[in-house]
C-alpha cells in the first residue's frame, strides 16, 4: 500500500477540530481537594471547620481535627452568613500536642487532609 492510498480523502481541507475539544471540563475546589486521594481508607481531616471537604454525614470515612469542638465552631461562626447545620461533631481538639499522642492511632490513616496549610503553622506529622 503507498503513502497516497493510506490518506482519508474525507480529511483533506477539513477543518481541525476546535482547541477546546479535547480539553477536561474544570475541577470544582472539592475535586481539587481529593484529587489522588485514597477515599476508600479512613482519613483525616485537619480544619473542616464549618465547610468540611469529606463530610461525614455523606458517608466518608473520615476524623475530623480542628481547634474547637462543633459547639465551639457554631458559636464563633453563629453571626456569619454560613450553615451552622454543615459544622460536624469534631473528633479530636488540638492543643499543640503530636499528632500520634492525640489520635492513639498509630498506622490508621490512609490520608490526610488539610484544609488551611497556608493560615496555619507548619505541621510535622509522625504516624
Amino acid at each position: 500500500m503507498s503513502m497516497q492510498e493510506n490518506i482519508d480523502e474525507s480529511a483533506v481541507g477539513a477543518d481541525p477540530p476546535p482547541a477546546h475539544a479535547n480539553e477536561q471540563p474544570e475541577l470544582s475546589r472539592v475535586e481539587k481537594l481529593i484529587a489522588g486521594c485514597n477515599l476508600a481508607g479512613y482519613g483525616l481531616e485537619i480544619g473542616p471547620s464549618y465547610n468540611p471537604v469529606v463530610p461525614k454525614s455523606t458517608g466518608y470515612r473520615v476524623d475530623t481535627l480542628d481547634h474547637a469542638d462543633a459547639a465551639q465552631l457554631r458559636e464563633k461562626y453563629r453571626n456569619h452568613d454560613i450553615d451552622l447545620s454543615a459544622i460536624e461533631e469534631v473528633t479530636y481538639v488540638w492543643n499543640g500536642e503530636p499528632l500520634d499522642e492525640l489520635t492513639q492511632k498509630a498506622n490508621h490513616y490512609a490520608g490526610l487532609l488539610l484544609r488551611m496549610l497556608l493560615n496555619i503553622r507548619p505541621i510535622w506529622f509522625r504516624f
